[in-house]
């Protein structure tokens, strides 16, 4: 059981967001600015998260920032420190992407997606999470997944991977925090095709399901004023749900 969204009051408060640099985190931030939120950004890309501190400063919020790698636990924990006032939202954002055929590709593709996109999800929560369990308030998580944290994708097995690990650490999280009786709430954003440069040249798979940066931060906050445990981009993803599901009864011989 997760922590209703509806008593989780944002203004004021201070909104955490790795991977703030470029894409779904600096819309995220500015999302959260136009909420009336402080903001605590970090990114390795010094360029980007300078440009997207610019822009919300621009748009008034009040902004700790730092370049920190969202494998290094011990930078993390520092940052937390620093954080604007009493944290009420934590983006675990960061995440790379490399494609490749499971049999082929590099040793070294595979370390950095599970280092960041997972050991850099655990990273931010442990170093946040000790604050925010001492808060009366509510407080929420939400985890960057993608609707690959349901099903394989051909020559993204790996990436696949580490966004289905990302599912059942934010399940089990919000099952120990519901168990203790926090009032931390958990969620895992799960973004279907994005118009950001995680793919490089290649562009957004499927261009005409695409959507902005912008639009996954306004699903996401509203996701998280429900209370959502998992918050879902596109409205199609209960049907890729169901295929996916009748593919595993199928193998199993059910």
């Amino acid at each position: 059981m997760d922590v209703s969204g509806a008593s989780l009051k944002l203004k004021g408060r201070t909104c955490v967001v790795t991977g703030a640099g470029s894409g779904i985190g600096r819309a995220l931030a500015l999302k959260a600015a136009a909420e009336g939120m402080k903001l605590a950004l970090c990114d390795v890309n010094t360029l980007g998260l300078a440009e997207t501190v610019r822009l919300a400063f621009d748009a008034g919020a009040a902004i700790t920032w730092n370049v920190v790698d969202v494998r290094d636990a011990a930078a993390l924990e520092a940052f937390a420190a620093t954080a604007n006032g009493d944290v009420a939202l934590v983006f675990a954002n960061a995440g790379v992407l490399r494609t490749g055929g499971v049999a082929d590709q590099p040793g070294a593709d595979l370390k950095l997606m599970l280092e960041i996109n997972v050991l850099g999800a655990v990273n931010t929560i442990q170093a946040f999470l000790p604050g925010m369990r001492r808060q009366s308030a509510p407080t929420r998580i939400v985890v960057t997944g993608s609707e690959a944290s349901f099903a394989p994708f051909p020559n993204l097995g790996g990436y696949c991977a580490t966004k289905h690990a990302l599912l059942a650490l934010t399940e089990a999280l919000s099952m120990e925090l519901a168990a203790e009786g926090s009032s931390v709430g958990v969620s895992l954003l799960t973004p279907g095709s994005v118009d950001t440069a995680i793919f490089g040249d290649q562009g957004a798979p499927n261009p005409a399901r695409a959507i902005t940066p912008d639009q996954v931060a306004e699903i996401a906050f509203a996701g998280i004023a429900e209370g959502r445990g998992i918050i879902a981009t596109h409205a199609d993803l209960p049907d890729r749900l169901d295929a996916r599901l009748a593919a595993v009864k199928t193998a199993l011989g059910a």
